[in-house]
């Protein structure tokens, strides 16, 4: 989950909801804006919305290849213990 490095939250379950917004402002670039939340537990059982961990952020595309509607992607995330930056080509979903 964006926001968080990878292995900050570690268990035997994990679940995540994220939501993004993509704003398209030429035919090469555009903006992102998106907010996820997760948890992990030991158990299925053990799921439940207290103690989850919020994530928001933003970002800019440009698109590498129309065609493909293939992007180079640049995000500012930030969670509740920091923040981090990622630099990605291809859109997460």
């Amino acid at each position: 989950m964006r926001g968080y490095y990878e292995g900050r939250y570690l268990d035997r379950n994990y679940a995540a909801a994220q939501v993004e917004y993509r704003l398209p402002l030429t035919s090469r670039f555009g903006v992102v804006g998106f907010v996820s939340a997760g948890r992990v537990a030991s158990r299925l059982r053990d799921f439940d919305f207290n103690g989850l961990h919020p994530a928001a952020g933003a970002g800019l595309r440009f698109k590498l290849v129309k065609a493909e509607n293939l992007n180079l992607r640049f995000d500012a995330a930030f969670g509740d213990a920091g923040g981090n930056f990622y630099i990605n080509v291809a859109e997460a979903f």
